[in-house]
Parts: structure tokens; sequence; C-alpha cells
């Protein structure tokens, strides 16, 4: 399988790959025949399993071996070779499981913040939040960009982009300025300059083309296995 990034790079991905944050778009060529399951990981999960710092990370889709090691193989081939969906699922609830279990339990409080801005993002406030981790709105920043990818604002406004993505997609009859209204943003023409930021066109463009609105655009969960 390829990816095609929009500046007209494209490349060849692995069968099993980690996806780093993304913030434009990026669209998938596929084969005739192919099954795709991806996971979506909370914010920061990464950094807090490999110590890695994820801005290094943003826009690059990179072979999962990378991090987890021959076991992904394994992994691919049992995946391949199960015979149902739910055995899919299992497999991979069961590796992960496997994985978090390494995650330390005693965390700084910043690592709880980009879960809340996944939550409600049009509530972002930096210096309320850097508050909230005990830090100087200045260091609340330099972690948050080590282990997100993206600085708090900008992570913001992806979640809130992905949110009123995702609500045309559940709801398509609704109309935009509803939208808009109802994820936060100030008005229609709020939203359509998010909407040329992160995905090049405006709302009803990408309505027109018929693409999946939630999927090219990894915001929500700046780790995704594929």
């Amino acid at each position: 399988m390829c990816t095609q990034i929009e500046n007209g790079v494209t490349e060849k991905r692995a069968e099993t790959v980690i996806f780093g944050p993304s913030v434009s778009r990026q669209i998938l060529h596929l084969p005739d025949e192919y099954l795709m399951f991806f996971v979506r990981l909370q914010p920061g999960i990464l950094h807090q399993l490999f110590r890695i710092s994820m801005n290094e990370l943003v826009q690059k889709n990179i072979d999962a071996e990378v991090f987890f090691g021959k076991q992904v193989r394994e992994l691919h081939e049992k995946l391949v070779n199960a015979p149902s969906y739910e055995v899919i699922l299992n497999l991979i609830e069961d590796f992960l499981l496997k994985k978090f279990q390494q995650l330390s339990a005693n965390l700084h409080p910043s690592s709880q913040i980009p879960k809340l801005i996944l939550k409600d993002p049009s509530s972002f406030n930096l210096d309320k939040m850097a508050s909230q981790a005990c830090l100087s709105p200045r260091q609340f920043e330099r972690i948050f960009l080590r282990q997100v990818g993206v600085t708090p604002k900008l992570f913001s406004r992806l979640c809130r982009f992905n949110q009123a993505s995702e609500l045309k997609e559940r709801y398509p009859n609704r109309d935009w300025l509803r939208i808009a209204m109802e994820t936060g943003y100030n008005d229609y023409q709020h939203l359509v300059k998010d909407f040329k930021s992160f995905d090049g066109g405006t709302p009803n463009t990408l309505v027109a083309e018929n693409k999946p609105l939630s999927t090219w655009l990894n915001l929500a969960s700046p780790g995704k296995t594929q």
C-alpha cells in the first residue's frame, strides 16, 4: 500500500505501521483486495510506552517493528490467517493490553490534559490547563509538544476540526453552520478556515469528493497502528 501526502510525496508503507500525528491530508491508495484494521490510541500513549518525543513523528508513517520488534511480524501473520473478525479483535487486544501493562502508574498530571482537550476542545485555555498540570504555560507547552507531537493550541484546533468532520459524517443532512455552532466555532467562516488549513479545501468540497472525513487525518490519536 502507498500513501500519497498532500505535498506530492508518495511513499510505500509497511504492512503494519504506526501512524504519527497528522496535520494535513494524506491520501491512501489501496489495492483492489485489502483489509485494514486500525487502532486509535489515546494521545500521549506512545510517548509513555517508548519515551520518544512525539514531535519527531508528525506526518510520518513508521514501520511498527521499529517500536515493537519482531512481535509485530508474528502478530501480522496471525491476523492474516485469522478465521474471523472476532479473532482479529482478540489478537490485537491481547497484544496491546500486554504492552499497556508496562505503563507507569505514576504519571505527571500533564499526561491527563490531552484527554481533557480531546473530550472538549472548545474549552481549551492554556493558562488554566497549565495550572491544572502544576506547570507554567511555557513548561506545559514544552512537555505537551514532547508527549503529543503538536502544541496544545494546535491540538485543540485539530480535535475540534475532527469533531466537526465526524458530526457531518454521522449526520449528513445537518448544515455546516449548525455543526460549527455545536462544535464551538465562532461562526461558519471560522470552521472554513480550519478546513482550508488542515484539508486544503472547504467543507462542501470535502463532502463533494465523498472522502471518509475522519480516517485520513489522525487528529485525536497521535499513535495509530494498522
